[in-house]
């Protein structure tokens, strides 16, 4: 597997953003996460590249770093980080 995610939960505060979510891409696949809005899409990419506070994690494991981090990205709309960056939709 290039990556496998066993029941992550992410909450910011009082709100829990995800609940459980198990996710696995073997290696050489393309994968797309499509729902609605407000559904945890880009939470569920912050929790993969370690951007969103975790509150339960049973697993998180990636093939290797050399061959998954540079091909998995977060594009916010802004970023406070780098601003320059961002993008606006069309």
């Amino acid at each position: 597997m290039l990556l496998d995610l066993k029941d992550i939960s992410v909450s910011y505060g009082k709100v829990s953003a995800l609940r459980n979510i198990s996710i696995a891409v073997p290696e050489g696949k393309i994968v797309t996460i499509i729902c609605g809005n407000g559904a945890g899409k880009t939470t569920t990419l912050r929790a993969m590249s370690g951007m969103a506070p975790l509150t339960g994690v049973k697993s998180i494991s990636w093939a290797s770093a050399s061959t998954a981090c540079p091909r998995t990205g977060v594009s916010p709309m802004a970023s406070p980080m780098c601003p320059e960056a961002a993008f606006s939709p069309i």
